[in-house]
């Protein structure tokens, strides 16, 4: 995903002190305000799809690979390709049991597959990035 430039230009949700994540831009509206409209180097949800690289083709959790601090896990439901770097333990809310709703997901987990070990310096400057609660950024 990385040496195809899929990660350009993507996004970053901090959400207080939960996690950060990163996901493409999901409509060519997103794109930066200096882009030109028929400039496609923008990668979005799109390119990811049409790469096979939209999920992974099995969700898999194993408790040796807990979501503790600093690690990083695929979000959402098959996972992928948004990802997320826990700012805490979220063990709990992104482990087995975490993610239980009305559709009953208490053995589903989300995958946990590396963790940040060096840069978290720029994840401390993410933090300190004005924001709009009303606005959802």
């Amino acid at each position: 995903q990385v040496h195809h430039g899929l990660w350009r230009n993507c996004r970053v949700v901090s959400s207080a002190s939960h996690i950060y994540q990163i996901g493409p831009r999901y409509d060519s509206d997103n794109r930066p305000e200096n882009q030109n409209q028929d400039d496609d180097s923008t990668p979005h949800y799109k390119h990811f799809l049409d790469r096979g690289l939209d999920k992974v083709s099995f969700q898999e959790y194993h408790k040796d690979y807990p979501h503790v601090q600093w690690t990083v896990g695929l979000a959402g439901r098959p996972g992928g390709p948004d990802f997320y770097i826990n700012k805490s333990d979220n063990t709990l809310i992104h482990g087995p049991g975490g993610q239980t709703n009305e559709h009953d997901l208490h053995n589903e987990a989300d995958p946990c597959f590396g963790k940040v070990v060096e840069g978290l310096s720029t994840l401390d400057e993410i933090e300190l990035i004005p924001t709009d609660p009303d606005r959802g950024n």
